[in-house]
């Protein structure tokens, strides 16, 4: 079955005060950590906004693209549209710019359960549903621009009018979530990019879909995205 993929870079960080997607854990780029995930489905697609997406590393192959004008501030919504009106697939796998644990065993599982019964199939750990780590049928395009056109712009919203898969996974730390500067950190010392005695940069290599001891909850469903 032909699939995309589609990485998020994100909105303007504001809470995370600095951009989000460029930030490095293990050495890489949290986006590039998510288009490594990908690898294997084909065309990648990155979307990000206007001022971030000539900063997007181009070490891989993938191509970058803004929002479309019209639907540009609207959210995930607006970039998985536009993403998918970039490529044509069957399916499109999507994942966020700032979830680093989520690797290419979580995406292959998902792509496993690709079924034509479904609009969509959608990781859930630990009971909670991660919105942004999902496998989109192409039928969702149009569902999705009716949303933008008339302002639902949640993913909750378009997932109501959408039949559903959900995959579950044992442990929710591999969808853990970076908002902001002390997430960031924590997420670092997961990694062991940081000394905790002079919080500098080191060379850790962490392992894909998951930190040995993640601490923070996942936060793909919080009110923003879901």
């Amino acid at each position: 079955m032909n699939t995309a993929g589609i990485v998020l870079a994100g909105g303007k960080s504001s809470r995370f005060g600095g951009e989000k997607s460029l930030a490095k854990i293990g050495g890489i780029e949290m986006v590039a950590r998510s288009v490594d995930a990908l690898a294997g489905t084909g065309a990648i697609i990155v979307v990000a906004r206007p001022g971030l997406a000539e900063k997007i590393p181009r070490n891989r192959p993938i191509e970058v693209i803004c929002d479309l004008p019209r639907y540009r501030g609207k959210g995930p919504l607006a970039g998985i549209y536009s993403a998918m009106l970039a490529v044509d697939a069957q399916w499109y796998a999507v994942l966020p710019c700032d979830t680093p644990w989520t690797g290419k065993r979580t995406v292959a599982r998902l792509l496993q359960e690709r079924d034509p019964a479904y609009d969509a199939i959608v990781a859930r750990a630990e009971g909670r549903i991660q919105p942004l780590v999902a496998v989109f049928h192409n039928r969702v395009k149009e569902k999705v621009r009716e949303q933008l056109e008339t302002g639902r712009l949640s993913m909750r919203a378009l997932f109501e009018r959408c039949r559903l898969k959900f995959i579950d996974f044992a442990q929710e730390k591999a969808f853990a979530n970076i908002n902001t500067k002390e997430d960031y950190i924590l997420q670092q010392k997961e990694a062991g990019d940081v000394d905790e005695k002079t919080n500098q940069s080191g060379g850790g290599h962490p392992q894909s879909d998951g930190p040995s001891a993640c601490r923070r909850k996942g936060a793909c469903a919080d009110s923003e995205q879901f």
